[in-house]
């Protein structure tokens, strides 16, 4: 009998694993795709800010 409960908690560490395992692929996945999308916000807005200033960033003002 004592076998039986020996395999029991086994079995039920290694599916508590797996499930330990599994929720953390999906975290990194999903902070992945986070950090994807602002990837790509930021990109749109360096694009709009050049779109809105183009003229903006080529001269340096320099007094001596």
């Amino acid at each position: 009998m004592n076998n039986v409960s020996d395999i029991s908690n086994v079995a039920s560490y290694i599916s508590n694993l797996k499930l330990t395992k599994t929720k953390k692929e999906v975290e990194i996945s999903i902070l992945k795709k986070s950090m994807e999308m602002q990837k790509e916000q930021a990109q749109q807005i360096v694009e709009l800010l050049k779109e809105a200033a183009p003229h903006l960033g080529q001269n340096i003002n320099i007094k001596a």
